[in-house]
Order: C-alpha cells, then sequence, then structure tokens
C-alpha cells in the first residue's frame, strides 16, 4: 500500500518540492545562529549577558545537542536500515521493502530531511524564551507547517516513503521533548511550555 501510494503521489519535477528539499535541512543551523546571537548579546548588552550567563549555556547546549542528537540516531539507523528509495524502486533498480524490514541498500528510512525540519520550533522554543513575538502560537505554526511541508516535499519527489518522514519526524520531537525537559530540570528554568 505504501509503495502504491509512492507511486500515485510520485511527481519528479515538482519546483516547489525541491525547493523544501533546499531548505528543509536549515533547522540544523539554529545552534550556530543562535550562538552568534549569544555572542552579539555578550558584546553589545554584557551586564545582561553576566547576569544570565548560566542559563544562556544551558539554553544553547540544549539547542545544540537537540540538533546533534537527532542527527546522530537519524543517520545512524539510516546505515542500519539501508532501504531502498521510492524514485529507486519506481525506476527498477531495486526492491521495495517494508519499513520494519532491513534492506538491501540505500538510505531512505528514516529521512534526515523529516527529522532536520521537525527541530524548526527550536525558533519558538528560543523566541518564547526571550518573548520575542507577542502571538507566540503563529511562530510555532509556521515551524510546523514548514515541518509539514519538508515531508510531503519529500514524499513528493520520490526521496522517502510515508513511514520514512514519520519516524525522520517522530525521533526529532522524542529528542527534543526530552532534552527539553532535561534542561528545565537542569537550569531550573521553566520554558514557556514544554510540548
Amino acid at each position: 500500500m505504501e509503495l502504491e501510494f509512492s507511486r500515485a503521489v510520485y511527481h519528479p519535477d515538482c519546483k516547489v518540492a525541491y525547493l523544501f528539499e533546499l531548505i528543509g535541512e536549515a533547522p540544523a543551523l539554529i545552534p550556530v545562529i543562535y550562538l552568534g546571537f549569544l555572542l552579539a548579546v555578550a558584546v553589545f548588552n554584557r551586564k545582561w549577558f553576566k547576569e544570565n550567563k548560566k542559563e544562556q549555556i544551558i539554553v544553547f547546549l540544549y539547542v545544540t545537542l537537540t540538533v546533534v542528537a537527532t542527527a546522530a540516531v537519524t543517520y545512524a539507523l539510516k546505515n542500519v536500515w539501508c532501504r531502498a528509495r521510492p524514485r529507486e524502486i519506481l525506476e527498477g533498480s531495486c526492491g521495495y521493502t517494508p519499513w520494519y524490514v532491513w534492506g538491501n541498500g540505500g538510505s531512505s528510512f528514516p529521512s534526515g530531511h523529516a527529522s532536520m525540519s521537525a527541530l524548526s520550533p527550536l525558533v519558538a522554543d528560543i523566541a518564547d524564551r526571550y518573548n520575542v513575538f507577542k502571538r507566540k502560537g503563529v511562530l510555532r505554526a509556521l515551524c510546523y507547517l514548514f515541518a509539514t511541508f519538508t515531508c510531503v516535499s519529500r514524499v513528493i519527489v520520490g526521496a522517502h516513503f510515508v513511514s520514512d518522514v514519520l519516524c525522520g519526524a517522530l525521533i526529532a520531537c522524542v529528542v527534543r521533548v526530552v532534552l527539553k525537559r532535561l534542561a528545565c530540570a537542569c537550569a531550573h528554568y521553566a520554558p514557556a511550555n514544554v510540548k
């Protein structure tokens, strides 16, 4: 059934899907951008930074470890699972295997783009921490829409099956929630919401 669905939605020339292929893993850069923000604050507002140094370090570690742990789990599973991509199967160069069976070559399961794009709510976590936006739900919704569009685009271009993107997104969500709760416990700070 999964193969038939992939065959039905496969559209390799979809420009929008390829746009999300290009930007889908961009949330992996969040720790680098956040580090730049912290360095700028340390230079231009030293007093505030000194007063909040421990918290800033813990938030930075939370963000960085979330990205690194998600990538490590995702790419470790990719190398073990070795599932062929839908486009390889549809072109006849490989055989289909369900997600729960280890494949014989390929890197479809789980989806790296899905796991990285599912980390986009880290932006909302940081914004919530500093009360950057009054409408916090809007930013969080945009982050989830970005992740959803990225996951859908991966299925459309034949890079992944639905199970691949669901597993990739699930890995990111679990790692994010676990590390967020750990950061809250370590820092005795409470982000606006732990989801």
